[in-house]
């Protein structure tokens, strides 16, 4: 059983430390006031705080006891939150996998409890927009063979578009540049990794770049029907924010 405690649990921002953290939590039957990363944490008056490391063991027993005690698709939903970085998800990945631990698998389908919704409809934006990238992504290839793409999404997409991109470009070396979280995924044809960047490299395309991009704009063009355009139904299933980074809106 958990206590409720005036407390605050910092981690370094990972999700191996934010596994650790509930692990600490646990260990300690404490129902904290709130788990924050210590990057950006904030003051709060009349709570203690608690300091936890990255363990790979403590974060390991956590994973797994989700996967065994409640189900794959909670894990999936608690990643994608986690991947959200909206303010306040560390509360929401607890306060769900305590509704978890007790009602199972079927916890999925209790949207009629607060914890549960909070929890699946913030892991749905980051789901639902890294879907759309994998549409949206378009490559530029550069002088040394390597394909290289960029995107601004809201959430951290990468992971979970990575399989995708590998699978579908098995034998194409590329690299996918998340601007708004400065890091980028690498594939060299045979291993995948996601690397911090510090900014944007300097890029010298292929001698035919442009005229591929060039083809593809004017194939884009000639394909609309301009009796039938409709921005207000192409910026919904397109949105703006997206065609900064596409080729047949440059």
């Amino acid at each position: 059983m958990l206590n409720r405690r005036d407390v605050i649990y910092t981690y370094d921002g990972s999700f191996e430390g934010l596994m650790s953290a509930i692990f600490d939590c646990y260990y300690s039957h404490d129902y904290p006031y709130d788990i924050c990363n210590e990057g950006n944490m904030q003051t709060v008056l009349l709570c203690d705080y608690i300091g936890t490391s990255a363990d790979r063991e403590k974060a390991g027993r956590v994973m797994n006891s989700i996967f065994a005690k409640i189900s794959s698709e909670a894990f999936y939903h608690i990643y994608c939150a986690y991947l959200s970085e909206t303010k306040g998800r560390e509360m929401k990945i607890f306060d769900f996998l305590h509704t978890g631990y007790k009602f199972g698998a079927s916890v999925t389908n209790r949207m009629n409890l607060d914890s549960v919704w909070r929890l699946i409809n913030t892991a749905k934006t980051v789901a639902s927009e890294a879907h759309l990238y994998r549409g949206f992504i378009r490559f530029k290839k550069l002088e040394n063979g390597i394909y290289y793409s960029e995107i601004e999404p809201k959430g951290r997409v990468l992971p979970l578009i990575s399989h995708h991109f590998c699978e579908r470009f098995s034998s194409m070396p590329f690299m996918i540049h998340d601007l708004n979280h400065a890091e980028c995924l690498v594939y060299n044809g045979n291993s995948v990794e996601i690397r911090e960047t510090d900014s944007v490299p300097l890029l010298k395309y292929a001698e035919d770049e442009q005229a591929f991009q060039e083809m593809w704009r004017e194939f884009y063009n000639t394909i609309t029907i301009k009796e039938r355009r409709n921005e207000k139904c192409r910026m919904s299933l397109l949105p703006k924010r997206y065609w900064r980074c596409m080729t047949e809106f440059n």
